[in-house]
């Protein structure tokens, strides 16, 4: 089950690196076509319909993945078709809820009513879309379908720029663009929905199982709701205390940031959770040790060396793909890496206390972190603005990886390696004090200058590892040939 987990993060990995092209190819295209005002305006939109389904989920999406895997197929499907025919009818209701309150809802997104009301109908639309589209992937999860959902992210990806290549030939703004992405999704949807029926079939909702995910997911509302104000708190300061284009430069930052990281950490997590609840539900608790250090510290390896590039490029990035009037969120974009890989670690120790249905402190780890964002807001982006506010989200993260871990050390076994922790990050910053020097050197400006550095980066970081065996290039290369060879033998 180690090798098959790691084998479907190696696919992940590949559709990531591919899928993370988007931005690169979008941000340019958007920045450069809608401007700072109008950016900021259609990523309020996009940050709603990201963090809507961690609210109307009511955490049942992780007692799905807590509970299938390991039960019969047939069990499965009555068991889902019942969750997705209650999900549906709760996010229709929640998103008739959203169009009447149409003035409200535009005052909290952006400040104002009048013209932006318009937005809230296919707001409500595109919410209604991107829920189905994650409950449908959860039953791939599941089945521990990498092929698929990489297949599926790359469609969605692909529709993605499609839909901006449109609007740019026809010249059309932010409204048009949200009305073809929701087509695109309701497509996707269509997909996934035939391949369930032709693989496995639907069966008649049993839905007895409702009351069960309630009970595990109700506990993590506070998480939802938590974690949907770590995202989004920062944009209700910047709201009010800066603008609207203030607000379009921090969400580009903000965009290449979370995108760099999901590369590096996204492949390895996201079939953690389901293959963690088979190995504590088989009782393979020392399987599931190995697999936790091995994943985590593979996610240390790429991503704290990465970040610190990030630092020191930023404005590079930024002056490449994007206009003069973004360069000034160059800082935000390592600082939200920071925090997205605080996160994603803190959500490590969060699934060892979910296996032992403790989700509560999973719950309290996240709240205690919205606390500590809401006031890190409130003293750092009056002050500083978007940069404020990437370091009180970066700070509330931290607080909840470190909450996360205290509460895993005194509930489970899981242990971890601080010694290798501690390793990565000399290593990175012995790394980035080295290519600090080449940065001063090299062109201030151009692909290729930036290629220079990132370049020096990664190879100074291989050797720092190699001195200090922290990676056995060997071992790896031959488990990586083992596994080739395996492959062409089946």
């Amino acid at each position: 089950m180690s090798r098959q987990f790691f084998k479907n993060a190696a696919l992940l990995a590949a559709t990531e690196v591919v899928v993370k092209l988007k931005p690169l190819i979008a941000i340019p295209l958007l920045t450069r076509h809608f401007g700072a005002l109008n950016y900021g305006v259609w990523s309020q939109m996009s940050v709603m319909v990201t963090l809507m389904p961690l609210i109307i989920l009511l955490g049942t999406d992780g007692a799905i993945i807590r509970y299938m895997p390991g039960t019969s197929v047939d069990a499965q499907k009555r068991f889902f078709s019942a969750w997705m025919v209650s999900l549906s009818v709760f996010t229709i209701c929640v998103c008739i809820g959203i169009v009447l309150f149409k003035g409200e809802i535009s005052l909290l997104c952006w400040g104002e009513t009048g013209e932006y009301e318009k937005f809230i109908p296919i707001l409500a639309a595109a919410i209604l879309a991107g829920i189905e589209l994650s409950a449908l992937k959860t039953w791939f999860r599941v089945h521990n379908d990498a092929k698929t959902i990489s297949a599926f992210t790359i469609l969605q990806a692909t529709l993605g720029l499609v839909t901006i290549l449109i609007i740019l030939i026809k010249n059309e703004a932010v409204y048009q663009l949200v009305i073809y992405n929701i087509f695109a999704d309701f497509l996707g949807i269509v997909w996934l929905v035939l391949k369930i029926t032709r693989k496995w079939g639907w069966s008649m909702p049993d839905f007895s199982s409702i009351s069960v995910y309630l009970r595990f997911g109700l506990p993590v509302i506070p998480h939802g709701l938590a974690v949907w104000g770590l995202n989004y708190m920062d944009r209700f300061f910047l709201v009010k205390y800066s603008t609207m284009a203030e607000i379009g430069i921090y969400s580009v930052s903000y965009s290449i940031g979370f995108a760099i990281i999901q590369i590096f950490v996204q492949p390895v997590w996201a079939m953690y959770p389901n293959t963690a609840s088979g190995l504590y539900n088989q009782e393979k608790h020392a399987e599931l040790q190995r697999l936790f250090e091995r994943s985590v510290s593979l996610i240390l390896v790429t991503a704290v060396p990465s970040i610190i590039i990030l630092y020191i490029t930023g404005e590079r990035i930024l002056a490449i793909f994007t206009t003069r009037e973004f360069i000034k969120g160059g800082p935000v974009i390592a600082v939200i890496a920071a925090g997205y890989l605080f996160h994603i670690l803190g959500l490590y120790y969060e699934i060892s206390l979910w296996l032992i249905n403790k989700q509560f402190w999973s719950s309290f780890s996240v709240v205690m972190a919205c606390v500590v964002n809401y006031f890190a807001n409130i003293l750092l982006i009056p002050r500083y603005s978007i940069i404020g506010a990437a370091i009180a989200t970066a700070v509330a993260f931290c607080a909840q990886m470190i909450i996360s871990l205290s509460l895993a050390a005194c509930f489970t076994n899981i242990k971890t390696n601080f010694i290798f922790l501690a390793k990565i990050v000399v290593i990175s910053i012995i790394m980035g004090l080295a290519i600090r020097g080449v940065s001063m050197i090299v062109a201030n400006s151009g692909l290729v200058s930036l290629l220079m550095i990132v370049m020096s980066g990664v190879v100074c970081s291989g050797i720092l590892f190699w001195i200090f065996n922290v990676v056995d290039f060997k071992k790896a290369i031959y488990n990586l040939r083992r596994h080739i060879l395996a492959d062409k033998c089946l």
